[in-house]
C-alpha cells in the first residue's frame, strides 16, 4: 500500500513539474474549464495543450468529464488533499522550512 501512495505521489509531483501544467492546475482551482478556455494563454497548439491535460488527467488531478461534446476539466480536490497530507507529513518529519 504504501508503494501505491508513493507512486501516486511520484505521479502527481511529475505531472506538476511542467510550467505550462502548473498554470493549467491554477487556473482550474478557480474554475472548470473547456479545452479552448484553458489554452487561451498559451502560445502552443490545442493538441499540446489536450496533452497535458491528459496527462493530469491520468495522475487524478483532473478530472474531464464530456458534456455533449465537449471536455469539462476540473480539479479533482481528493487527490490535491492526498498530496497535501504528505507533504505536511515531510514538513512535520523535516522540522522548520
Amino acid at each position: 500500500m504504501v508503494e501505491c501512495n508513493g507512486q501516486r505521489l511520484d505521479h502527481a509531483y511529475t505531472a506538476r513539474g511542467d510550467p505550462i501544467r502548473r498554470v493549467i492546475l491554477a487556473g482550474l482551482a478557480a474554475k472548470p474549464a473547456t479545452l479552448i478556455e484553458i489554452a487561451r494563454p498559451f502560445p502552443v497548439s490545442l493538441t499540446a495543450i489536450s496533452n497535458h491535460l491528459k496527462l493530469l488527467e491520468r495522475t487524478g488531478l483532473v478530472r474531464r468529464p464530456a458534456i455533449e461534446r465537449e471536455h469539462h476539466s476540473s480539479l479533482d480536490p481528493q487527490r490535491l488533499g492526498d498530496t497535501a497530507v504528505r507533504l505536511a507529513h515531510y514538513r512535520a518529519i523535516g522540522g522548520s522550512d
